[in-house]
This record gives C-alpha cells, sequence and structure tokens, in this order.
C-alpha cells in the first residue's frame, strides 16, 4: 500500500471514529481545557487548520507540561549495556566534588559548563540537579554537617554573567535558589571555598546558622571582575555580609573547625586563622598553602600541604609538624588533600602539574598511615566512552567508610572502593556530551549520529541502546558540526581540521567517510562552509545534502549545487512524498527529485534557523533568526505568536510526525541554563506550555532537556529528542492524547 493512501485510510478511519462517539481531543497537560480535534486533517490548506492569534505570556508563567518525564540518552558503549552498566559519557571539565556529612549515600558533582550532578547511591549513578541553578556551571559545593537538606554552591560560567552567585537549597538538592548575585566567572575555580561552622548548629533553626564564602580571585578564573572578599552568613546562606577585603586571604581555601568555630584559610601567602568570624587572621604557617583541610569528624587538626612536605597541627594551628617520609610528589604539586573522615590515617592528594607548569599531567596518591608514606594512586577507566583528558582534580571521601571515595578522571567520575588505591569509572547518568547535532535515517530510524564540540561525534545502529564513539581524529578527541549514518559501514562526519591531519588546511570543516563502522576515515576533500546539518533522501539511501552539496554514492563523491537556483542548506523533509525543505540565502527552498532541483517555496526577511514539516496537514513551520515562529499553510504565511521573556532564546524547532498540532521549540541561552529550554503545542501554536522542570511549575521526573539547542522528533515513534549543548541528549515519549495514540498505533499497523 502507498504511504499517501495509508495517510488517508487513517485519516478517514479517524474521522469516522470521531463524528460516532462525538469527543474532542483532551489537552491533557494545560489543567481541564480542551479544543477541538483536527485530526481528521489530511489536505493542505484545511480550514479546520488553526490560525492562532492570541498575545502569549512570559515563558517562565506558562503551565508545566504533566507528562514530560524526561529520559537520559546516555552514550552506552556495547560492552555497558550488556553487563547491566546505565552508561554516561561525561564530556565536560568537572570542578568540584563531594559527599554529604550525615548521609554517605548523597553526593554531588559540579562542572564548568554541563550544571550538578547528583548521586543517591554513593556515587555508583548520578542525575542532573539543576532546578533553579540558571548559571551554567557549578563548583564549590558543599552540605550542611549537620542537615542534608542544606547545600550551598557557586553558581560559575565562562564568563562573569549575571546568572552566577551563590545558591542554596533546603530540600536536598531538588531545588535551589539564588541568594548571592555575583558577577564572578569560576571557570577553573577548583577550590574548597565555602565553609560551614558546625559549631553554629541550633536545633530550632535545623542547621547551621554560619557559612563563608572565599571569592575567587585569580585573573584568569575572572577577568576584569576579580577582587578579593571573604563574606559571611548567619542564616544558613539565605543572607549575606561582606566581612573583608584583606589582600592576603584573596582566593583563600577556607574551612571551619568543628568544635570552636575557628576559620582556617590557606593560599600562596601562607596558612591562616581567624577566631573573631573573619574580621581578622593570623599567620600560622608560613610557606605557600597548596591545599588544606580540616575535617568535620577530627576537631583541632588542621592539615597542610607545601611543596616540601605535609604538615599537620594537633594543637588547632599553634604548631605544625611535618610528617611526610617517603612517596611525597615534593618535585610537582601536591595538591587538593583530602582527609577521610572515617578514618583519619587515610588520606588523597594529587600532584597537579597543569595549574603549576602548564603541562598535562596529573596523578592522584594516597596515604593510610596518616600521611608518613604515599603511594599512586590506580586508574581503571577502559569503560569510559570518551578517552582520558588530563585535568586538575577534586576529591571526596565517604562519611564513614573508609574505603569509598570519589574522584574525576578527566572529563568523568571515578570511585574507589579500597581507600584510593584504585579508582575505577563510575559514571553511569552523567550525560555532558557536548553535542551540536541529531541525525536519524530517513529509511532507517535505528542508524542515529550525534555530532559532539569536544569529543569527536557518536553513532548508533541499533536505534540508541548502544553507541560508538568516532575516533577520527586525534587521541584526546576532536570537534564535529554534523553527522550521518548511510548503513552499519558507512558514516559520514562533518569534521573540524584544527591540526591539518586531513590535508584540507587548520581550522577548516571538511566531510569525512568511514566505509568499515568506524574503525577507519578517510577525508572526502570537500569543505562545509554553511550550515553542516546532513540530510539523506527517503527510499534512496545513496543520495545525501549538506551545505550545498549532493552526492548519490552514499558520501564517496560530491557535486556542489548551482549557487543561483540550488540549495544552500537542508533542514527538513517530508515524510510522505518526495519533498526536502532547505534554504538559499534568504529564500526557503524545496526539492521534488531527492535535490537535483529546487524551486522557491518562500521568501523570508530574516534568517531561517530552523523548520519543520506538518506531514498531516502538509504544511511547513519555520523559525527565524528574531525568534519568530511560521506556519505556511497553501501559501498563507501564518505568524504564531510564541510566550515572551528571556527564557525564549529560540534555536530549534520539530513537529510531531503524526499530529500536526503537536509543535516543539527548543530555547538554549548558551550563557546561562534557561528555564523554558523546551515549550510545547498541542493545539497548533494557540496555547504553550513548560517542559523543562522548575522549582514551581511541577514537572514531574528527571531534570532533563535542558539547554535544547537542537531538537528532532522521531519519525516512528514520534518521541522527542534533544540535543541540550553541553548537557547531553535527552528524549521524552510523544503526549499520550487519547485519538494520538490511536493514530499513531494505528499507522504504524498500516505501513508495516
Amino acid at each position: 500500500m502507498k504511504k499517501r493512501s495509508a495517510f488517508m485510510m487513517v485519516s478517514t478511519i479517524l474521522t469516522m471514529a470521531m463524528a460516532f462517539s462525538g469527543c474532542s481531543q483532551e489537552r491533557n497537560a494545560v489543567g481541564d481545557t480542551t479544543y477541538e480535534s483536527t485530526e481528521n486533517t489530511s489536505a493542505k490548506g484545511d480550514s479546520s487548520v488553526p490560525i492562532p492569534n492570541v498575545d502569549q505570556p512570559d515563558a517562565l508563567d506558562l503551565p508545566g507540561a504533566m507528562d514530560a518525564n524526561w529520559t537520559a540518552v546516555p552514550m552506552t558503549t556495547k560492552f555497558q549495556h550488556d553487563n547491566g552498566i546505565q552508561g554516561g559519557e561525561g564530556g565536560q571539565w568537572m570542578l568540584y566534588i563531594t559527599y554529604s556529612y550525615t548521609d554517605g549515600n548523597i553526593a554531588y558533582a559540579g562542572s564548568d559548563v554541563a550544571g550538578m550532578y547528583r548521586s543517591k547511591d554513593s556515587g555508583v549513578t548520578w542525575e542532573p540537579c539543576t532546578v533553579g541553578i540558571r548559571s551554567s556551571g557549578a563548583t564549590g559545593i558543599e552540605v550542611d554537617p549537620t542537615n542534608a537538606n542544606r547545600v550551598l554552591l557557586v553558581g560559575c560560567n565562562s564568563g562573569p554573567f549575571d546568572e552566577n552567585g551563590l545558591y542554596l537549597s533546603t530540600d536536598g538538592g531538588d531545588s535551589f535558589h539564588r541568594t548571592l548575585p555575583m558577577k564572578i566567572v569560576g571557570y577553573r575555580d577548583f577550590r574548597p571555598q565555602i565553609a560551614w561552622d558546625m559549631s553554629s548548629y541550633e536545633e530550632s533553626f535545623g542547621g547551621c546558622k554560619t557559612v563563608y564564602w572565599s571569592r575567587e580571585t585569580k585573573i584568569y578564573h575572572n577577568g576584569g571582575f576579580a577582587e578579593t572578599a571573604l563574606y559571611r552568613s548567619n542564616d544558613g546562606g539565605e543572607n549575606w555580609e561582606l566581612v573583608t577585603r584583606d589582600e592576603k586571604l584573596a582566593g583563600a581555601m577556607i574551612f571551619c573547625d568543628p568544635k570552636s568555630g575557628d576559620l582556617y584559610a590557606g593560599n600562596e601567602n601562607g596558612t591562616f586563622v581567624s577566631k573573631d568570624g573573619g574580621k581578622s587572621f593570623e599567620l600560622i604557617l608560613e610557606g605557600e598553602c597548596l591545599s588544606l583541610d580540616v575535617v568535620y569528624s577530627n576537631p583541632g587538626y588542621v592539615y597542610v600541604t607545601k611543596q616540601d612536605a605535609f604538615y599537620v597541627s594537633n594543637d588547632a594551628g599553634k604548631s605544625f609538624s611535618k610528617v611526610s617520609e617517603s612517596g611525597y610528589p615534593s618535585s610537582g604539586n601536591p595538591s587538593h588533600l583530602r582527609v577521610s573522615p572515617a578514618d583519619h590515617n587515610y588520606m588523597l592528594l594529587q600532584d597537579d602539574m597543569l595549574s603549576r607548569s602548564g603541562e598535562y599531567i596529573n596523578e592522584t596518591y594516597f596515604s593510610h598511615d596518616g600521611g608518613k608514606t604515599w603511594k599512586k594512586s590506580g586508574r581503571h577507566d577502559e569503560i569510559s566512552f570518551i578517552p582520558y583528558n588530563a585535568r586538575q582534580n577534586s576529591l571526596a571521601w565517604h562519611p564513614t567508610d573508609r574505603n569509598i571515595c570519589l574522584s574525576f578522571g578527566g572529563d568523568y567520575i571515578l570511585r574507589s572502593m579500597d581507600g584510593g588505591e584504585n579508582f575505577n569509572w563510575s559514571n553511569s547518568g552523567f550525560n555532558g556530551g557536548s553535542f551540536t547535532r541529531l541525525s536519524i535515517n530517513v529509511n532507517n530510524p535505528d542508524l542515529m549520529a550525534l555530532a559532539n564540540q569536544d569529543y569527536s561525534g557518536s553513532f548508533s545502529t541499533d536505534g540508541g541502546k548502544t553507541w560508538k564513539y568516532a575516533k577520527f581524529y586525534e587521541a584526546w578527541g576532536g570537534w564535529s558540526y554534523g553527522a550521518y549514518v548511510v548503513d552499519e559501514q558507512t558514516i559520514i562526519f562533518v569534521c573540524r581540521d584544527y591540526s591539518g591531519k586531513y590535508g584540507s588546511g587548520k581550522g577548516v570543516d571538511l566531510i569525512i567517510r568511514s566505509t568499515n563502522g568506524g574503525n577507519t576515515w578517510e577525508s572526502t576533500g570537500v569543505v562545509v562552509e554553511g550550515n553542516p546539518n546532513i540530510l539523506g533522501v527517503l527510499r534512496d539511501d545513496d543520495v545525501l545534502l549538506v551545505d550545498g552539496w549532493r552526492s548519490n554514492d552514499k558520501g564517496a563523491t560530491w557535486t556542489k549545487s548551482n549557487e543561483k537556483d540550488g540549495f544552500e542548506t537542508v533542514l527538513t523533509y517530508a515524510l510522505e512524498g518526495n519533498a526536502i525543505f532547505g534554504l538559499r540565502g534568504s529564500c526557503i527552498v524545496k526539492s521534488i527529485d531527492k535535490g537535483l532541483t529546487w524551486q522557491k517555496y518562500a521568501d523570508m526577511e530574516k534568517k531561517v534557523l530552523d523548520m519543520a514539516y506538518d506531514n498531516q496537514n502538509d504544511t511547513l513551520w519555520v523559525l527565524d533568526e528574531d525568534g519568530c515562529l511560521f506556519r505556511f499553510i497553501e501559501g498563507r504565511r501564518v505568524n504564531i505568536k510564541l510566550p515572551t521573556g528571556r527564557e525564549m532564546r529560540m534555536k530549534t524547532i520539530a513537529c510531531d510526525p503524526f499530529d500536526g498540532n503537536i509543535i516543539y521549540v527548543g530555547n538554549a541561552r548558551d550563557i546561562a541554563k534557561s528555564e523554558a529550554s523546551v515549550i510545547r503545542s498541542l493545539d497548533g501554536g494557540t496555547t504553550w506550555e513548560n517542559m523543562t522542570k522548575t522549582a514551581t511549575n511541577g514537572v514531574p521526573g528527571m531534570d532533563g532537556g535542558v539547554e535544547a539547542s537542537f531538537i528532532r522528533t522521531h519519525p516512528k515513534t514520534g518521541d522527542l529528542y534533544v540535543v541540550g549543548g553541553c548537557r547531553g541528549m535527552w528524549k521524552t515519549r510523544r503526549p499520550t492524547t487519547r485519538w494520538g495514540l490511536a493514530k499513531c498505533s494505528l499507522l504504524h499497523n498500516i505501513l508495516q
């Protein structure tokens, strides 16, 4: 049966069924509101297609989509899948990791631009916890040592953006609110910089009342916004006051003694103590303090690493003893010291050569005898999806088990079960891939590909259950901006040849190809100068289109499209028929002969960012650079009013393949997290709902689908896939309206 006839049969059957039942389709995610069904609309320009003209609210005032249960799509290898391991690619620079002192099941890990993750099983698996956090990154995370529900962190990013500053959670990381706005950067700030005063605990308050924050001052981290400052809160982090700008404390690491409340600080100027709430400080150990630790379970003890040795004070800093005897990395940069609260003889540190010499070398060391002898830890990360990259580290001990501790293995998380002697990959659930585009093969949706700006790219041949790493560049990774799987052996990527490996010149984007399932790669010599989106053609696996280039031999050779009447970019296609839509300058163009010739479809005043085709109503959705959404209905251009506000930085759109009135818009602010990253309309754009989980909209499930820079619906299931910049990839099932499900099921049965 031809697909056109199949669609018409579905439409006819549903029309008869609806006429018999007299029912209307429910907008089940927006209260009790209903709208008249248009599911019997199959002809282009049918008068029943709604033309919305209502004003829209601010995106933050939209109702939450109650069926937006996001599911992570981690880059799971076949080995991980076969062994019951969830998988998680990681991929962003990790800054800080910590355990809750009162609940060893809870741990937090912060990154530079991928938000923060929480573990509820002692670091075995992870999930994002960024509800209410507007900054892109998180560092300095510390949990109130008397109340696991109270969590403080420093919101950071690669620039001094308005959304940065201190954030507080009072519900165990389920949501956060900002308590101290601060234009900092913190992009490479690994310090312990938040210190809870355990001695300030009040039962009536339900936690520690006093907490300190030491602001970063390094120009490299903060540009022109660096300044020395120590802040204090006397109400558990809700309100803050500036205590001192003493320059000798610039960018200090800080800790509080759990019994006396004395505040210890360490930096290049030495190690200091304050006994008056941070107003004044006394030098207690001369020489640069590379790292510092004070443990909640061991009052009166202060631990310091210096270049020459490891020092310990057992009298609150009045005197220090040199402890280290052998194995201490005195020729390097012994830093990031952590002492186990479960056994004070168990210690970790890192020889961090990157921050001192510029060399990308680091090693983790452990001691089980109070710092007398030190040995290198083993790293066992063979099952990681991405390659290892040396980074500055952060270390954390389980509060009650001396054998369990956490670390970073480059851009993913490691866990030790033997007191730091060996660290194993433990990154399941941390999806931090910096993906740029997703492609789903038009003829076989099980073939999927993801371009990645940091770690080359990924591809799947089983519908996303398992993925392979596209190792086409250097050992540490590579950049790609477009990808397509033609068949299980033939894979295409648009990669940035930044070192000239493929002979095209440094920094050039070009098409590379594998014909052996990604084992080896070769250049096609074709340079991509515009949009790297790659599109296949229905019923012909040989034809590929990208950036004005066309191939009819699975990407082996390419022909340039005519500049005058060809195409420059391809963006979408019709599931029924042969229509392909692209751009030529500001003009939308259409091809019905597999991209050989192109006809003008419509002129646009602004640059088009994305398009989506409505297969039910034979209409085209278009999003332009000004954030205007249009629906083309039989030659008429209808302006669809979108919600307003700063959350709406529109990047991409997608349309449900079975119900043309279900439309999605993806928003990505890039410099900060959008709290309306994906919005959805179930009625052709008349009303909208927010699919992003916020602290107030009641969206259930995981904190997923954030920073939607590229979205697409699966042509077979209708599931929505969201590429979230540095937040990995997520998906959610299509809306479960009664008639939408009926049509989807019926269509699948007919087309099989």
